[in-house]
Order: C-alpha cells, then structure tokens, then sequence
C-alpha cells in the first residue's frame, strides 16, 4: 500500500518554491535584520513550547516496556511497518474528554502522545488505537513538524496552503491504516472523533460517507477549501477505498466557492473561528513589532548618508585648513559637493557654521520627501570647538532629528 497521498509531492515543492523565494527576499528587502527577528521569535517560541513539553514529560506517563507495554509494543511494531529506525518518545496525557493523539517536536527530539479519553473510548476494539498511533508516526516519518516553519511563508498563500495541510492528513491516515491490522479498526478509530466515546459504536459506516454528497454545495466546499483539515467523512471514505483497493471518489467542489476562496489566506482550521482570529492576532502582534522596528532601520540607513556626507566635508574642511592655515567662509569652497541641493539620495543641504574662533560646524538636512516620516526635514549636526582638534556629532539646534534615527557613534555624542 501507498504511504503518500498523490497531491502531497507536488504541493510540497510549489510551497518550498514560494517559501524560498519569500525569506530570501524578507532577509535582502530588510538588508538581513530579518535574521535578528526569527531568531529572536524563535527563542520566544522556544520557551512558549518548552512550556507544553515540560507538561507532557512532567505529567503524562511515558510508554515503557514496564509501563503500559501494551501499547509500546504498538509503538514499536507501528515503527517496524514504517521502517521507522528511531522509535520516538511516547506519552499518555489526560486530555480532559478531548478524542484525538498528536506528535510534536522539540530541539531535534521527537514526542507522541495518545490522549486518555480515545484511549478509554477504544478499550473495546485496542486495534484501533494502532490507527493513531500510525497517524502521529506519519507526520514524524514524512518531517511534517521540521518542515513547518520553512513552509511558513507559501502556506500563507490562498488554496496551496491549506491544499498541503489536507494532503498530509490524507498522507498521515495511510500511515496509519498501514498499521492497523483491520480495515474497519481504521474506519472505528476515525468515527470516534465524529460521534464521541460510546455512540461511535452504533455509527453505520456506509451510511456515514454516504453524506460526503453535501460538501459539495457552497459553503462545505469554501470551509474546506480554507482548511487544514479534510471533512472527516471524506477521510473515512479515503481510507475505505484504500483498504478496499478501490478508487476514491468524492464530489467536486463549488467553482464559486474556490473563486472566493482564493482571496482568503491561510489562517489555520476551518469552521474554528477561535483559530483563525488567534492566527490574526499572532500576525497583527509580529507586525506592530516588525514594522516599526524596520522603519527605525530604514531611517538609520538614511541618516547613515548624512554621516557619510558629514564626514567628508570635514576631511575637505581640516585638508582646506592646513593648506590655508584658516577655514573656509563656505562649505562648497573646500567641498565642492556641498554647493548644490540635493547633494545625496536622502540629504538635501550640507551647510557651514561658522567659523567662529574656534568654533566651527556642518550642518545637514533630510530631504523633505523620499525619506521616512520620522526623519524628514530634519537636521543633523557635526561641529568642533577647539580649532578641529576634536569633532563632535548629534542632532541640530533647529528641528532636530530623534537621536535614535542615529548611528551609535553620533547618537551617543549628543547636542551640541
């Protein structure tokens, strides 16, 4: 039998395309302060998941050949079918009534845990539980959780990303029909999360695929086309005609409904309102962190023009005064550059003041468009007190730019 859903393959290459092409252009675009981010997100990310990890480990009772060997002879039989080499860390966990088992990853270690409740619910049909455990294997085996934050970027995109998160539990299922021993322990293990810990037990399979014809009107179709997840019936008919060696059919979905559906992005699980709007909130929350901070970068880059500018009027300035023993009255007379406005991609004006005894300075500023808001039309200072034996740098007297648009060097020297 196949272990790989058809549409999976090809899904997965469109998407680490998309997804290369995407953090290639954030980390160039951002002239790589985009590598600063993830890594601080992926720290933040590694605590908030150290968190649940800790939970698991510190709460659920391992699988062991001592401890509930039943089940680790599952885990490692499941393992042996998938010629799995490494048999992952295995957990039970109370999950409070939730029906369902999931794999996680951390720092390179893989976990599974099979929640109590689809535990207590197949007690009376323990093969079924083979089905779950061959589900989780699967997204460990097909590197589904290492691939997850490569993939970020192209599962944003309308259609493909939620196409792939339907294509890797189809995968997933024949991992797991793979290692459970009876077509029907299969079809149980998934009617469990349809109709709960007893009822799934009196579930007419036939009849339950059988209203696979409804998801194709309007909205079924758009709800899945936005999902992560295949309609559940469907899942059941997928792994029914697997088992049976026969095609699988189901009903085409609504043209309008993928019309639609193609300017809704990626948020996560569909039918879940809950799901989606954490995903936006996470979104809206990295953006009110990202955006400033890259405008505050941009404008550094602009003013980083007008220390460079800055600088060489002063080298014209101290070259102009040992030849002359005296300063200049304007700046264009030692500094050519400085005589025209405009004189640089972000800088309009490089002007001298002064001289005054032993006080002289330059003044330059911003362009009032084409620059960041934050620093348009201000001013930036370079002078010296002591006849050019030392220069100091910092915003201007008149409408001064915010120090922290500033190099470090300039920043820290403040007004003078």
């Amino acid at each position: 039998m196949k272990l790989v859903y058809g549409k999976e393959g090809p899904l997965f290459v469109i998407l680490l395309a998309l997804s290369i092409i995407i953090w290639a252009a954030v980390i160039v675009a951002s002239f790589g302060i985009a590598l600063l981010y993830m890594l601080i997100f992926f720290v933040a990310y590694l605590f908030a998941h150290s968190a649940y990890i800790s939970h698991i480990r510190g709460t659920g009772a391992r699988i062991s050949k001592e401890q509930f060997p039943d089940l680790f002879e599952r885990v490692e039989a499941a393992c042996k079918k998938l010629d799995m080499q490494k048999v992952p860390e295995a957990y039970v966990l109370n999950s409070n009534g939730i029906l369902n088992a999931m794999a996680t990853r951390f720092l390179g270690h893989d976990l599974l845990v099979l929640y109590s409740s689809v535990l207590d619910a197949l007690e009376e049909r323990p093969e079924a539980v083979s089905f779950y455990i061959g589900h989780e294997l699967g997204h460990i085996r097909r590197n589904h959780l290492l691939m997850t934050p490569v993939l970020a970027p192209g599962r944003l995109f309308p259609l493909i990303g939620a196409a792939y998160g339907r294509a890797k539990e189809y995968t997933c299922d024949l991992h797991g029909l793979t290692c459970c021993p009876q077509l029907e322990d299969a079809q149980r293990a998934l009617i469990v999360l349809a109709a709960g810990e007893t009822r799934w037990k009196n579930v007419n399979v036939s009849a339950y695929t059988s209203q696979m014809q409804i998801t194709g009107g309007f909205w079924m179709s758009f709800h899945e086309l936005i999902s992560d997840y295949p309609w559940l019936m469907k899942r059941v008919e997928h792994i029914t005609a697997m088992g049976q060696n026969r095609g699988y059919e189901r009903p085409s979905r609504n043209f309008f409904a993928w019309v639609i559906a193609f300017f809704v992005p990626r948020v996560g699980i569909a039918a879940s309102g809950a799901s989606g709007l954490v995903m936006i909130a996470i979104i809206g929350m990295l953006a009110a962190i990202a955006i400033p901070a890259y405008q505050d970068f941009l404008s550094r880059s602009q003013t980083a023009e007008a220390e460079a500018l800055m600088e060489n009027g002063k080298t014209a300035l101290v070259q102009y005064y040992q030849e002359n023993n005296a300063w200049p009255k304007d700046l264009a007379t030692a500094y050519p550059a400085a005589s025209s406005s405009g004189v640089g991609r972000y800088t309009d004006t490089l002007v001298l003041l002064g001289p005054s005894g032993e006080s002289l300075g330059i003044l330059v500023t911003m362009k009032s468009s084409g620059v960041n808001p934050q620093i348009a039309g201000k001013t930036i200072e370079l002078w010296t007190t002591d006849n050019g034996a030392s220069w100091h740098c910092g915003p201007g007297d008149a409408n001064p730019v915010d120090p922290k648009y500033l190099l470090g060097n300039c920043r820290e020297q403040g007004a003078p």
